[in-house]
């Protein structure tokens, strides 16, 4: 069951996200908006940071449950490209403030469970050691997340799904060729 105030209490963060940076979203600012009193701000939260940490981690499980299995990597990078466009404000809000590493943490697990489904799907009948596939999945992800950082390190500019469309078509095959190669020893 879901608690009413801490979901109201998220909604109202993260729009305040999107309006201002989160140096300037304070537990007072919050409540007031919420209609809540701050004691009940903190029996549900320590702090903004860890609100912003249970927000974020919320967000990326559901981009997770809604791909249970990826069948190309390109999907999986425009399904978080297409959430971070149409999130562009709160996402530079967090991205540039301190609680960027909550955010990059969040976005390193994130990638790392995609990377996971990708290569599980991928490579099925191909025969690899386990440890070729932590590889694997360890490639995939510092593509993903990569690809992600870098888009959000220049503020976010330009057409990120074309880019991805772009980036996908060079190296298609390459993942194939490096799973050619671990078969082979």
């Amino acid at each position: 069951m879901v608690n009413i105030t801490k979901k109201a209490i998220k909604v109202t963060f993260a729009r305040m996200l999107r309006e201002k940076p989160l140096s300037e979203i304070t537990v007072k600012s919050l409540s007031e908006r919420c209609g809540i009193n701050r004691n009940t701000f903190y029996y549900h939260y320590e702090d903004i940071p860890s609100l912003l940490n249970e927000l974020v981690t919320d967000i990326f499980n559901s981009i997770i449950r809604k791909y249970p299995s990826i069948d190309s990597l390109e999907d999986g990078l425009i399904a978080i490209m297409k959430f971070s466009d149409k999130n562009r404000k709160a996402i530079g809000h967090v991205f540039d403030s301190a609680g960027r590493n909550i955010f990059e943490f969040q976005m390193w697990r994130m990638a790392d469970s995609l990377s996971e489904l990708y290569c599980t799907n991928f490579l099925e009948g191909y025969s690899i050691s386990e440890d070729d596939f932590r590889l694997s999945v360890k490639l995939v992800r510092s593509l993903i997340a990569g690809l992600v950082f870098d888009w959000l390190n220049t503020g976010m500019k330009g057409d990120s799904e074309e880019e991805i469309h772009r980036i996908c078509q060079i190296c298609r095959g390459s993942i194939e060729e490096v799973i050619r190669r671990m078969e082979n020893g």
